[in-house]
């Protein structure tokens, strides 16, 4: 039995839960020296938002996309052992372990995007529904994918049952 096909070739009209767009302008609040401080970062990101919700709203949930070797650069400098650096990697692409980033296997050949990547859940933000257009999607997960990205999602900002 071959593995359900992680993209839909033929998506809605409408925008969806996984839906992956062209670069934008994601913002990030960090810590520098003790003081909060935003930046940009142009990149492509993913909507994280369920589909139910974005029909209702006019804000969308959505992750920033980096590629692996964005993240091996960040380990790298950490000074990450390259055994740690494998694993880490392998969780990802497994997705047995690291679910706060979601791999986005094989895009880099379906969608021409030069390098293997992953929606990073852990940094969410929200935009204005209207800021993107259908034209600018980069692809769209198949019913499968979504039901993959919402597993990782409860597992990221779900509440785990600990009593019964």
């Amino acid at each position: 039995m071959s593995k359900p096909a992680l993209y839909d070739d033929n998506p809605d009209n409408g925008i969806l839960q996984g839906d992956i767009f062209s670069e934008i302008d994601f913002f990030l609040t960090t810590i520098d020296a003790g003081k909060q401080k935003q930046i940009s970062e142009k990149r492509p990101i993913a909507v994280v938002s369920q589909t139910c919700d974005i029909s209702d709203n006019d804000f969308l949930v959505i992750s920033p996309i980096y590629t692996i070797e964005e993240y091996i650069q960040e380990l790298n400098q950490k000074g990450e052992t390259s055994s740690k650096i494998r694993s880490n990697v392998g969780y990802i692409k497994s997705r047995k372990g690291l679910f706060d980033r979601f791999y986005l296997e094989n895009l880099q050949i379906i969608k021409g995007i030069s390098k293997e990547c992953f929606i990073d859940l852990r940094k969410v933000n929200t935009l204005n529904k209207g800021l993107i257009t259908i034209g600018d999607r980069i692809a769209s997960l198949s019913y499968w994918g979504r039901q993959v990205l919402d597993y990782q999602l409860m597992w990221v900002f779900g509440r785990p049952v600990t009593d019964w």
